[in-house]
């Protein structure tokens, strides 16, 4: 994401919520989302993708994380993370159920 598309990113997530706060590091691309409620997040997700990117949940109440993919990655990533997982916990006995596992 470029600099004015960071911009133009931050302006719609004003918009959508205005009590939020959000950076977005203009080279990068990469940000920081807080809200203060998870009531928002498929929004900004749909927001997130539909720039190419995706939106990871850092901290979120367990109710909110139930309900939704954490990790937001795509599907081609998330083949790549399940392989990687595979080929060193081939046993799943390192944090099972979570993340790729």
């Amino acid at each position: 994401m470029k600099g004015t598309e960071a911009a133009r990113v931050l302006g719609e997530i004003s918009g959508l919520v205005p009590e939020a706060k959000a950076i977005v590091h203009a080279a990068s691309g990469l940000g920081r989302l807080v809200l203060p409620d998870g009531g928002a997040l498929g929004q900004m997700r749909d927001l997130c993708v539909g720039t190419g990117g995706f939106l990871s949940v850092l901290v979120a109440d367990a109710a909110v994380k139930r309900g939704m993919d954490v990790w937001g990655m795509r599907e081609n990533v998330r083949d790549l993370m399940r392989a990687v997982k595979r080929e060193f916990d081939g046993e799943n006995v390192l944090s099972p159920g979570r993340f790729v596992g």
